[in-house]
């Protein structure tokens, strides 16, 4: 595998045609690792981070706003969801689902301004901050994509005042009571 690093300058069409016109001359049958350094007040970053991820292209992003992050984030994902949402699946750190949600460009931008769970939600039509009417919030660890590039992955940390609870249930998931190890690490407490 071979490795090729280029840092964008002011002209990004023409850095483009670089790169293109590059990995043309290198061949179909080599292994490229292609790094990119976008500085961060680029103009147009979303649409150059998202033409460059579908060439496969690594890219860092040189100290961005939330902002910046957030919707060069978001065009290297893919959508069929006639409102423009992306599925996300809100998951503890071991792995467990704790509910479906959706986001739009302006929550994943939310989230990485705060650090909080921020969904779109449909039936208040507007940003839905977890937790600021409830009391039960969530400490965002990590963000992922799916393989498709269509849904995302929230890993977070429920927390709350009362009790750490996803669902407007008040359980923590919004598949009702635990069960498996989380059920007998419950009755373990309850002892």
């Amino acid at each position: 595998t071979m490795s090729l690093a280029f840092s964008l300058g002011t002209n990004v069409e023409e850095t483009l045609s670089t790169l293109n016109s590059g990995l043309s001359s290198i061949g179909s049958d080599s292994r490229v690792a292609l790094v990119v350094e976008v500085p961060a007040h680029t103009e147009g970053l979303e649409q150059v981070v998202g033409r460059m991820s579908k060439m496969g292209t690594t890219m860092c992003i040189v100290d961005p706003t939330a902002q910046e992050l957030g919707m060069s984030y978001v065009a290297c994902i893919r959508t069929d969801r006639p409102d423009g949402l992306y599925t996300t699946v809100v998951c503890t750190r071991s792995g467990e689902a704790l509910g479906l949600v959706y986001s739009s460009k302006e929550s994943v931008v939310a989230v990485l301004e705060c650090g909080r769970g921020v969904y779109y939600s449909r039936s208040r039509n507007g940003l839905w901050r977890k937790g600021d009417t409830s009391g039960h919030y969530q400490t965002l660890h990590r963000i992922d994509v799916d393989c498709d590039g269509d849904a995302l992955r929230f890993t977070v940390t429920q927390r709350g005042d009362d009790v750490a609870a996803f669902c407007h249930l008040n359980t923590l998931t919004c598949w009702g009571e635990p069960r498996g190890i989380r059920h007998l690490e419950q009755t373990l407490k309850q002892r």
